[in-house]
């Protein structure tokens, strides 16, 4: 969330700066981008990308861009408390495009369309106390894939000639199936397929594009 802010208050000065700038737009010199992009950032957790923005003309800009998240909550099991560990992992393409609106002088609102697919690997591990039997100790493992469409709003800002800073959010929706199983020491495993569907404001995130 702190890095949200931080990218606001960028972003609102850099927009305050450029109103005393001609009106001319600051077009990159080529039409080649090396996105790098953070959606969060912890100590435990990750989610970001890196890809590429091709500018087919002043405003419209093909996008294609891996993804990848990570997290990992743990809690180590005691003599009187059960411990637990929560790990997911999420590897993902997207490929999308961009249209802009030149307003000021290094100054670009945007809309982007994205699809996306992406697979998706969660391990749930619950492990007793101390004074407790093992069959209080359990494992539910899923694997899912997903297609999903996110509508972006964004402002882009040229730190330089050829390197931008950019802040946007996301409206998306996702459908995913895939499959869950569910392990303890005393029983066998018990499979069952699962479906979601899921839609609403997915994130925020902040880009950095160098130009080339």
């Amino acid at each position: 969330m702190i890095y949200k802010i931080f990218a606001f208050l960028i972003l609102l000065s850099c927009t305050i700066a450029a109103q005393e700038t001609d009106n001319q737009k600051n077009d990159p010199q080529h039409n080649l981008g090396l996105l790098f992009s953070i959606n969060d950032f912890k100590l435990n957790s990750f989610k970001g990308g890196a890809g590429l923005k091709f500018l087919v003309s002043d405003q419209v800009a093909l996008l294609a861009v891996l993804k990848y998240s990570h997290s990992l909550n743990k809690l180590e099991p005691g003599d009187l408390l059960s411990g637990s560990e929560d790990k997911i992992s999420e590897y993902g393409f997207n490929a999308g495009t961009e249209v802009h609106f030149y307003f000021s002088n290094n100054i670009s609102p945007y809309l982007a369309g994205v699809f996306g697919i992406s697979s998706v690997n969660k391990n749930e591990k619950t492990e007793s106390a101390s004074y407790l039997m093992p069959i209080y100790s359990n494992e539910k493992i899923s694997t899912s894939f997903s297609f999903s469409f996110e509508l972006s709003f964004g402002l882009e800002y040229f730190l330089w000639e050829n390197v931008s800073l950019s802040g946007q959010y996301n409206l998306g929706l996702s459908i995913a199936s895939g499959e869950e199983e569910y392990k303890n020491p005393y029983s066998e495993p018990t499979k069952m397929n699962i479906k979601a569907f899921d839609a609403g404001i997915s994130s925020g995130e902040l880009i950095i594009a160098v130009y080339f």
